[in-house]
């Protein structure tokens, strides 16, 4: 992918450091590339996370300069969202990108169900294969159901069932999951997802009820959602079993 030669980098990370080319990866795929919620009002996708990785001869040299760039995926397109330039890191060595937020507010997408994807390159192409990791561009999995001017429903899922938190996260054993009614409306059932959308575990709740223990001892290691729904509502939050 980068084509930079040795050469010994007299500024910047430290004096006399040698840069030389590696291959970037996105890192440990796809458990650490994933998004915890999007709020359709405010068109922000929040708490985005993802790692890079850089393969190498040598974990003494540091990587050339190189872009991430996020991008919402339609089904056929790329559109680009945000770009970070990082300074290069040391081979064999990674960087994590923590709780990123995401504004698509400025993109004029069409209403639709989209993707968010994480594309490390120099350039914007992307291949056909966006799910491929040997092609650096790969969708984090959860649809995004974007709305232009705003969600059309009278309310909203975030009006709905306010400040909806999982904790501790990533967790082990016991997952409290707390939430507030909002417009004297209650949440009724509340689902645990694996990311292929199979449902792990239901509950029924009482009415009024805001908060819930659940033991997810069982569930294998991986990143899961939680469901919190309302009539047609849903308020959702990932979380990452350990």
């Amino acid at each position: 992918m980068f084509t930079c030669a040795a050469v010994t980098l007299l500024t910047g990370m430290s004096f006399g450091q040698t840069v030389e080319d590696a291959n970037i990866l996105l890192g440990n795929l796809p458990d650490n590339l994933y998004w915890t919620s999007y709020n359709d009002n405010t068109k922000i996708v929040s708490g985005l996370n993802f790692s890079v990785f850089a393969e190498g001869s040598n974990s003494d040299y540091v990587t050339p300069p190189f872009t991430i760039k996020v991008y919402i995926w339609d089904g056929s397109n790329p559109t680009f969202v945000q770009t970070y330039n990082d300074a290069g890191i040391y081979h064999f060595g990674g960087r994590d990108y923590i709780d990123q937020n995401i504004d698509l507010s400025s993109l004029g997408l069409p209403a639709g169900s989209y993707r968010l994807g994480v594309y490390v390159d120099a350039d914007d192409d992307i291949s056909s294969s966006t799910d491929n990791p040997d092609d650096n561009a790969y969708l984090a999995q959860g649809n995004i159901d974007y709305t232009p001017g705003g969600s059309s429903a009278g309310i909203t899922e975030n009006e709905m069932l306010n400040t909806l938190m999982v904790f501790p996260n990533p967790v082990s054993e016991k997952l409290t999951v707390a939430w507030e009614n909002a417009n004297s409306i209650s949440a009724e059932l509340i689902e645990i997802m694996d990311l292929n959308g199979r449902v792990v575990t239901t509950m029924s709740l009482e009415s009024n009820q805001t908060v819930v223990n659940l033991n997810v001892a069982e569930l294998s290691s991986g990143v899961y959602v939680v469901a919190l729904h309302s009539g047609s509502s849903k308020s959702v939050q990932k979380f990452i079993k350990q």
